[in-house]
């Protein structure tokens, strides 16, 4: 056989076996159009993308309330914590007023009581 011969050869074994693949995918095409069972799948699978579609739309409400439920907690947590620290200063203040009334009872008796006995 030629060069000539053999290309002729192969381009129409390619031109057949595209021609072949072609036919296929339109028995293929075909019998998926006219399969109710493709149709049940092909409505199960959308019906189940919607769901997943619904499913993702509550969880990103979820997640926007969550956010704002956490945001809302972090407010009084740290309201509360402001009133401790105030409550805390309080009683600082307090703790400190009464040290120094004793401390100056106590410098008053060693003025008057015992000062004048070491005379």
């Amino acid at each position: 056989m030629s060069k000539t011969e053999t290309a002729r050869q192969l381009a129409l074994q390619t031109i057949a076996q595209k021609q072949s693949t072609e036919h296929i995918q339109q028995v293929q095409e075909s019998q998926e159009k006219n399969n109710p069972q493709v149709d049940e799948e092909r409505a199960l699978l959308i019906q189940t993308l919607e769901q997943m579609q619904l499913n993702a739309t509550a969880n990103t409400k979820f997640l926007r309330e969550m956010t704002a439920s956490q945001q809302q907690a972090l407010q009084r947590i740290t309201a509360l914590e402001n009133k401790a620290n105030n409550q805390q200063a309080v009683t600082r203040r307090w703790r400190n007023i009464v040290l120094l009334t004793l401390t100056a009872i106590v410098m008053l008796i060693l003025i008057y009581k015992v000062i004048p006995v070491l005379r």
